[in-house]
């Protein structure tokens, strides 16, 4: 149907180590789950947090060996894929899932250093702000 748009863009922490699945055909699929947060101050000035988990399927090639060398649990990744439910038996009962798939027209970003990674509980950075130039980031 023209005039549509299945595309789910995020930056998020990844929350556990990117796991695997090699098919028989020789193909592969790079599972892992990431989070994002929202954080406001309620009606009493109380600070709070809702974060959401993202199940992330990474099918396309170049993208999964990204994902499998240089992902790990804490690391800050900017995904750009579609959206897709799919069900699957789990103890007789049907369960139902959505996950953000990274096929063709998609994106894996690192967006801090593989060794910042290992630090999985630091905030996150909000992203400098700059008008007609690249923003930098001052060395820490």
């Amino acid at each position: 149907m023209a005039g549509t748009l299945n595309k789910a863009i995020i930056i998020a922490r990844v929350g556990a180590d990117p796991k695997t699945h090699t098919f028989p055909d020789g193909g592969k699929a790079v599972r892992f789950s990431a989070a994002t947060s929202d954080v406001w101050n309620d009606a009493q000035g109380q600070r709070q947090e809702k974060t959401v988990w993202h199940q992330v399927v990474v099918f396309n090639e170049h993208l999964a060996g990204v994902a499998e060398s240089y992902i790990k649990k804490g690391s800050l990744v900017y995904i750009e894929g579609q959206i897709n439910n799919r069900s699957y038996q789990q103890d007789g009962q049907t369960k139902y899932t959505s996950e953000i798939e990274l096929r063709f027209n998609a994106a894996l970003t690192m967006l801090d250093s593989p060794a910042a990674s290992q630090q999985s509980e630091r905030p996150v950075e909000q992203p400098a702000q700059a008008r007609g130039r690249a923003a930098r980031r001052e060395p820490k």
